[in-house]
């Protein structure tokens, strides 16, 4: 099953509980929550120069009045990285690689307030953060069958923490008076953020002329005008926890 399809399905299920939802009793509904979200099925409206990776999220809530709950959400994100790429240094193509690493990425705190319409049905408003994070591209070692190099340039690019929010509509039901099954369904607004390119090299290596990583980078920042714009997404969420 491809993701569009599984896409289809879920929001298929969704709205049969959210239809059985809306004829459900009323009663009364432990204080405090604690919601664990494995994986997020996301959708970004339009391009985004930057994604927000799925990840493990932790919810905690607790309900200062009838039908209203205010909480905390923790997404871990994407764990640290290293790794080699590889390019091409020159026209001739002669293979070259370097050394990629990244810190952590996604990391997202949040606030939210849901809201029961009925037993089962929730509205939720989400005002949340998510971290920056850095890349950095070193040690570009370029070799021909006759000649090994490595070229003295360092790329650095960090990403700015993004302010995002979010409105939401869901269901969540108690499974055995302690145990709590959860599908949500939010659509948001998220912040571009800023990227910012450090570009350290020896111009006495390249005898005047720019590196061709660093023209390989200007021209794509011309042709893609690459220009970080805030957009729009859509996101389910499905989640199980415990009550009491």
């Amino acid at each position: 099953m491809n993701s569009n399809k599984f896409k289809k399905l879920i929001l298929f299920i969704f709205f049969c509980l959210i239809s059985k939802g809306i004829s459900a009793e009323d009663n009364e509904r432990k204080k405090t929550q604690i919601l664990f979200t494995p994986w997020i099925i996301q959708s970004d409206i339009g391009y985004q120069h930057r994604k927000t990776p799925s990840s493990f999220n932790l919810q905690i809530l607790y309900s200062p009045f009838k039908n209203i709950y205010l909480g905390m959400i923790y997404g871990i994100g994407r764990g640290k990285e290293e790794s080699y790429g590889q390019y091409y240094s020159n026209p001739n193509r002669a293979n070259a690689i370097y050394e990629f690493s990244r810190t952590k990425q996604g990391e997202t705190f949040a606030f939210n307030i849901q809201y029961y319409l009925t037993t089962s049905i929730f509205a939720s408003v989400n005002l949340g953060l998510e971290k920056g994070f850095t890349v950095k591209r070193e040690n570009y070692t370029n070799y021909s069958p006759n000649n090994i190099n490595l070229e003295p340039y360092v790329h650095n690019t960090s990403f700015s923490d993004r302010v995002f929010s979010s409105i939401g509509l869901g269901y969540k039901t108690e499974i055995w008076n302690h145990f709590l099954f959860a599908l949500e369904l939010q659509c948001g607004y998220i912040e571009a953020g800023k990227i910012n390119h450090n570009i350290l090299f020896n111009p006495n290596y390249y005898e005047g002329s720019l590196p061709k990583q660093y023209q390989d980078l200007l021209a794509s920042q011309n042709l893609n005008n690459s220009y970080p714009k805030n957009s729009f997404f859509s996101q389910i969420l499905i989640s199980t926890g415990l009550t009491f």
